[in-house]
């Protein structure tokens, strides 16, 4: 509603963009903000100027008014760093003298011009001024409150010295209206407002100035300023440029006038070529409506540094270049951001502006594996004790596979940041693990005697979980997460034991091209048959990515097993990913899968030598808060015969010889298609809820799984 209340203002202010893609980068609308960035760059790229607003002067650095001092640094640092300055009036002429930007965005350099504006007309101010233009040879402008000079009101410059200081050739002659520096009773209450948004309360009638007076002294400001002000300084003076007192003319909190922008733009375009208000961007921009120029004015103790700084950092070049390399961290195009960070270095973005964004980049590029709760980042000690943001939530998964397990769990967890980088979390859950199997009763020589038999263990766990971010002192230095678990499940029904369950995870980078993570688990066999033999296990879990470029990762992946049955199972996958089309989050890759299991069991799956080779189908986006990520897999897969059963095999067949009967058709290692689906969905239910789903099907050789979850999480 905001934005489309500034549209309604001036919908060519090209700072639109900017807020645009504030917008859409808070909804995760990463191509929309991307498009808004593109438009706001392309609008600086046909030129803009600084400009500058400053009110009192003084000569001395411990008074409520700008020093001199202070304000010669400001115009000599400016100075120095190639700015331009100009006068209003020759801003048209620069921005048509502009040319042509180059196809190639990077290629283009800002160019750096300024104006720099008085609203005062006190004598003492003018005097500071003047001796700096003279040093400096520049020219400012000042903007007249015409109806005060025209009474001889006190402590402001008259007539005669206004005269004066047009002769020195040092200053230019805008209005800054009538009487609109003077505000009016706008309300019962006694609350004042500008005369320019605002019919006047009349206390003594009760009753505020008519619809049509306020139109024709709305008129009179305009008009008469500009020919008293000419009247003034002579025809010599163009008076082309004006400034709305305060910067405000309808669009503030205080208005009782519908209507008030519209008569002024009117009023203010009949009269003048050129408007300023007042606006944290201080730049005009070529295209941006003429009357609605921005200025910025700097603070009271601000350095030459400070001021070029906040003016680099907001011009609309710079500004987008700066928004996109923050966007691209943040959607983890890499080699996107280091090239805005580069054509920010090359073209003398202020070294302090830079640092900023430049950690800010390596921050959110670093670690595409997410550990846990990764923690915040603060500018606070890391061991700054500040309990805050705690946070809850809980999930409930089902798995079921074709070795008949079926499996379900709950669980919930609350947790709260205890220290800047440190988070602690408890979990306590509920589950349970179901499984059908056979039997053979018979001996050996005998026939095959078949018992179908069910197993079922439930499963209740308490434990906890604790987060910790390191963040380097050095920009491109490897933030690194750590992240530990330790729970105690007791098993109950066909099983009855207590086991501990511990994890211990690291995610880091060697390198800003290269993401890798590290992860030991112990945990229980999820498979009834396993749990009531008391099977567990420990993992040991690598992942890495290898960024090639914004549209290319090559994946790696391995696990390795130890199962304290005398099993051992070893996971390894290369895949390539590249994306097609970014606006549709749509990519295509290849995958290779290794999976190898010592010894063959039927609890759980045991493949022998299994490699896959898989196509890749991936659609993923962000839109409007909601997270998306589907992918599909396609291939063929071929598993060895194990040796035993390939002796068991053979050792069939020499019986059919001897005793004549039909051994069957052997075990066979042929390719067969196998396919995967994977969705993964995240939504926020406004600024404090979010919830999430995922649901995995897998079909290998000889064995199928299917895997859902679903949570709700509350920040509070």
């Amino acid at each position: 509603k905001h934005l489309a209340f500034i549209e309604g203002i001036n919908p060519q202010n090209p700072y639109i963009h900017q807020m645009r893609a504030r917008l859409e980068l808070s909804r995760g609308n990463l191509p929309e903000a991307y498009s808004a960035i593109d438009r706001l760059e392309a609008a600086g790229r046909r030129g803009a100027i600084a400009v500058l607003q400053y009110s009192t002067l003084s000569d001395s650095d411990w008074s409520n008014a700008m020093s001199i001092r202070r304000f010669r640094l400001h115009m000599l640092t400016l100075k120095q760093a190639g700015y331009r300055f100009l006068t209003p009036s020759q801003m048209a002429s620069y921005f048509a003298e502009q040319p042509p930007p180059p196809k190639d965005i990077e290629d283009y350099v800002p160019s750096r011009a300024v104006v720099v504006t008085f609203d005062q007309v006190d004598i003492k101010t003018m005097r500071l001024a003047t001796s700096v233009a003279e040093d400096l040879d520049l020219v400012f402008a000042l903007h007249v409150p015409v109806g005060p000079v025209a009474v001889g009101h006190a402590g402001i410059a008259g007539v005669e010295t206004l005269r004066q200081y047009a002769q020195t050739g040092r200053w230019v002659f805008g209005s800054m209206l009538y009487d609109a520096v003077t505000l009016v009773p706008a309300r019962p209450d006694g609350r004042l407002g500008s005369p320019l948004a605002n019919r006047i309360w009349h206390a003594d009638d009760e009753t505020y100035e008519s619809e049509l007076a306020f139109s024709k002294r709305l008129r009179n400001e305009y008009r008469e300023s500009r020919l008293k002000l000419r009247e003034f300084l002579g025809e010599g003076h163009r008076v082309n440029f004006m400034a709305y007192p305060y910067g405000e003319y309808g669009q503030g909190l205080l208005s009782n006038v519908d209507t008030a922008i519209l008569q002024n733009q009117t009023e203010a375009a009949i009269n003048y070529e050129i408007g300023f208000t007042q606006s944290v961007f201080g730049h005009a921009v070529n295209g941006d409506n003429p009357l609605m120029y921005a200025r910025y004015t700097p603070q009271l103790f601000d350095s030459g540094e400070d001021v070029l700084e906040h003016l680099a950092m907001h011009h609309p070049v710079f500004l987008a270049r700066r928004m996109r390399a923050e966007c691209a961290a943040l959607d983890g195009r890499l080699y996107r951001a280091l090239d805005n960070l580069e054509t920010l270095r090359r073209d003398g973005y202020p070294d302090r502006a830079y640092d900023q964004i430049e950690k800010f980049v390596y921050d959110h590029l670093a670690l595409k594996f997410g550990v846990a709760r990764a923690t915040k980042k603060s500018d606070k000690g890391m061991f700054n004790v500040e309990l805050e943001r705690p946070y809850a939530g809980g999930h409930f998964e089902w798995f079921r596979d074709s070795l008949d397990r079926r499996n379900w769990r709950t669980a919930w967890y609350l947790g709260i940041y205890l220290t800047p980088v440190i988070n602690a979390e408890g979990r306590a859950g509920y589950g349970e693990y179901q499984q059908d199997f056979t039997v053979n009763l018979a001996k050996p020589e005998e026939t095959p005697v078949l018992e179908p038999r069910s197993l079922k263990v439930t499963e209740t766990f308490v434990g906890a979980n604790a987060g910790f971010r390191y963040e380097p002192r050095k920009p491109k230095g490897s933030p690194v997460l750590l992240n530990a678990g330790l729970a105690r499940h007791e098993y109950r029904g066909d099983a009855y034991y207590d086991d501990w369950a511990y994890m211990l995870e690291s995610a880091f980078r060697p390198s800003i091209y290269f993401d890798m993570v590290l992860r030991l688990d112990h945990e229980a066999m999820p498979s009834a048959r396993s749990l009531v033999e008391g099977t567990s296990y420990d993992v040991f879990s690598y992942g890495g990515v290898l960024r090639v470029r914004d549209w290319w990762d090559f994946w790696s992946r391995a696990n390795y097993y130890s199962i304290n049955d005398g099993n051992d199972r070893l996971h390894f996958d290369l895949s390539s990913l590249w994306e097609l089309v970014e606006s549709a989050g749509l990519h295509a890759g290849l995958e290779f899968g290794y999976v190898d299991a010592t010894h063959d069991k039927p609890d759980y799956w045991t493949p022998y030598k299994l490699n896959q080779w898989m196509l890749v189908g991936k659609l993923r986006d962000n839109v409007n808060r909601f997270y998306y990520d589907i992918t599909l897999k396609f291939g063929y897969a071929r598993e060895k015969i194990r040796p035993e059963d390939q002796d068991a095999y053979d050792r069939l067949v020499e019986n059919a010889r001897r005793w004549s009967f039909d051994p069957g058709d052997g075990p066979e290692s042929v390719w067969v298609p196998v396919f995967s689906a994977n969705a993964a969905l995240r939504w926020s239910l406004g600024r404090h809820w979010h919830a999430h789903w995922e649901g995995l099907y897998n079909e290998s050789v000889n064995y199928n799984e299917f895997k859902t979850i679903a949570g709700l999480s509350l920040m509070f």
